[in-house]
């Protein structure tokens, strides 16, 4: 029984077509016999039928030849050529009969035909000579009559065999027709078994399978399994059909749990959106004060400038005229402390611009790390798109090869596939976008440090013009004291203008570049709002898409 069901469907239709046929040949076989014993009883039925008709012709020959032997004894007529041919004849019929005699009784009665053939023959040889006698002619009377009487028994003993062979022939060719019948009734009884067998076990494991695909394709994921006893195409669709079962009862759980997370991702990918966008908007006004105080900067730098020309003129009256160093050292005290002044605000602009670039490079830090987190977020999201399509392709497989019945499920793993498809995509868009804010959020942390050098160079420049401010202030007190050192003194004086007026022109360059690096840092900030908002659409748009995807599966019973 294990080999019948380790057989495979072809091999069982075979078997059973061959036990079918094998019970065909053997009736054929029987039939095939049985005509061969009936073609051997009619070739026997025509062999004795010949020798029956030889035994008369031998009959017939005999009374002839005795009639011609009476004419010549009794005449003298005789008909050379006639009695010869009817001794070949009789030769003949003599080498027929006696290579077909059955019996001892017909060879008895083969011999006295013989002898008396020989008498007849030596009665007319001795006629011929003339020494023929009435005794001879009695005698010749004698043996027509047992030479008749011969060949008419031996006629009727081949008849009875030619009857016994017909009765014979008879039976045989009734028992072939009835062991075509039996081998008949034999095959289809077989066959008919056999069939039935088959096609019922054919009907009720298609049906079994059949019953377990519609409720798949119901959205009944809870069948129970099917046996799966036998090794052939059926126990393998079966077990096919438990496979299929259980992958998709594994296969729609992980794309509940699958779109659950997708859906828990989207919102926490939204609020990190939302929360980027809020720290956005604080790093945009930062970086807004920023630019305002670079302009302050350079309104500043301008007027140290004009006070630094003011300060190289009256250095030049001092040289000119010695006499007017004490109006011209009033003068330039006075300068000098509005430029100690104007160093003083700008070396505190230069703190605030300072601190105000720290919080600037603080805030563009937390955005690249919440970028970086967004990121990771997008990659476990792909990876789940990638998981829910590779999932949705092999239930569109299985569905495939369940053919007609497997449709229905075919269309809803084509939907999934869709969704996790749409799903990568938006993931992809997203992680662009992520790279486009870290790129720029890069490139506004060098703009920033770029910045914050020019700062910490200029704040440098204006300590040392406060410094020479300072060295100046100095200077004009011990010119009352000290002409004779108003030389040295204008040298010194001239010496700090020059560093005066590069510092103040470094620190207007810087004040400009800080200005434009801010206006950048501007400009990034809005186009990482505008980034923020396409990420929280985006995400707004997978959550809903993991909505459909949730009520897609809750269609199915697992």
């Amino acid at each position: 029984m294990n080999v019948w069901r380790n057989l495979a469907l072809r091999m069982k239709l075979l078997v059973t077509f061959g036990i079918i046929l094998l019970v065909f040949v053997i009736g054929m076989v029987g039939s095939y016999i049985a005509l061969n014993t009936v073609d051997s009883e009619i070739d026997a039925l025509e062999r004795r039928a010949e020798r029956a008709v030889v035994a008369t012709d031998v009959g017939s020959l005999i009374r002839a030849k005795y009639v011609q032997i009476e004419s010549e004894l009794r005449t003298g007529e005789y008909n050379e050529e006639r009695v010869a041919g009817w001794n070949e004849q009789l030769a003949e019929y003599f080498t027929a009969l006696e290579a077909n005699l059955n019996n001892e009784e017909q060879e008895e009665l083969f011999r006295e035909v013989v002898q008396v053939n020989d008498r007849f023959d030596e009665t007319l040889m001795n006629a011929e000579s003339g020494s023929a006698t009435e005794e001879d002619l009695a005698e010749l009377d004698v043996l027509r009559d047992d030479g008749a009487m011969a060949a008419v028994a031996l006629g009727e003993s081949v008849q009875e065999d030619l009857l016994d062979a017909g009765d014979s022939a008879n039976d045989a060719l009734a028992s072939a027709g009835m062991t075509n019948i039996i081998s008949g009734i034999i095959a289809a009884l077989v066959g008919g078994v056999l069939i039935w067998f088959i096609s019922g076990y054919l009907s009720s494991s298609i049906h079994r399978v059949m019953r377990n695909a519609g409720e798949i394709s119901g959205g009944n994921l809870s069948v129970d399994q099917l046996p799966a006893r036998s090794n052939d195409e059926i126990g393998r669709l079966e077990g096919y059909m438990n496979d299929m079962s259980s992958n998709l009862r594994e296969l729609i759980g992980q794309i509940s749990d699958t779109s659950q997370q997708v859906a828990a991702s989207a919102e926490q990918l939204n609020a990190s959106a939302e929360e980027t966008g809020r720290a956005t908007e604080s790093i945009t006004g930062s970086i807004q004060e920023l630019s305002a105080g670079a302009e302050k900067q350079v309104s500043a730098a301008d007027s140290l400038s004009a006070n630094i020309e003011d300060v190289s003129s009256g250095m030049t009256q001092i040289s000119q005229s010695v006499e007017q160093v004490n109006e011209a050292a009033q003068s330039t005290s006075e300068q000098a402390g509005s430029g100690s002044d104007v160093i003083r605000d700008a070396v505190r602009q230069m703190t605030v611009i300072d601190s105000t670039t720290k919080e600037a490079a603080t805030s563009v830090e937390e955005l690249d790390e919440k970028s970086r987190r967004i990121g990771s977020i997008i990659d476990l999201i792909t990876d789940v798109a990638e998981q829910t399509n590779l999932l949705a392709l092999n239930a569109a497989i299985e569905a495939a090869r369940a053919g007609e019945h497997g449709r229905g499920f075919a269309v809803v793993a084509d939907e999934v596939r869709k969704l996790a498809e749409q799903s990568g995509d938006s993931a992809q868009q997203i992680r662009t976008l992520i790279e486009e804010i870290q790129s720029g959020v890069t490139s506004s942390v060098h703009a920033i440090n770029n910045g914050r050098t020019s700062v910490e160079q200029g704040r440098e420049y204006v300590d040392s013009a406060g410094n020479a401010f300072e060295s100046i202030n100095e200077a004009i007190s011990g010119v009352s004291a000290q002409v004779q050192e108003v030389s040295a003194a204008v040298q010194q004086i001239t010496a700090s203008t020059g560093d005066m007026q590069s510092s103040s022109r470094i620190s207007k360059e810087t004040a400009a570049q800080a200005s434009d690096n801010s206006q950048s840092v501007a400009a990034s900030a809005e186009e990482q709002n505008a980034s923020m908002e396409e990420i929280s659409a985006s995400a707004e748009t997978l959550s809903t898409m993991a909505e459909d995807l949730q009520q897609a599966v809750q269609k199915f019973r697992l």
